[in-house]
């Protein structure tokens, strides 16, 4: 088995007590041609939902992205039932 590391940024975020919230990672959307347009996915731990903890990842990642050189976002897929990250995404302009 072989691993292939793509990430150009993996973050973490923790609340005061060091307890995980969430984590997404930062990556190019496609190699090459597409190598300048920004792709994410995102988690927020379970017991965290429905805090603004989804969207305060996206708007870091969207300044992550930026700082990094990409010059766009893709999201690529979100689950048609999971409402809530839709809502989360729409909120941020997506």
């Amino acid at each position: 088995m072989a691993w292939v590391e793509q990430s150009q940024a993996v973050k973490v975020a923790v609340d005061p007590a060091w307890t995980v919230v969430g984590t997404y990672y930062l990556r190019p959307n496609s190699l090459a041609l597409g190598a300048h347009v920004a792709n994410a996915g995102y988690v927020v731990a379970e017991h965290c939902r429905r805090r603004g903890i989804g969207s305060r990842l996206c708007q870091h990642s969207l300044q992550a992205a930026r700082r990094l050189g990409f010059r766009a976002m893709q999201f690529n897929l979100v689950v048609s039932t999971n409402a809530a990250g839709i809502r989360c995404w729409q909120r941020n302009g997506f």
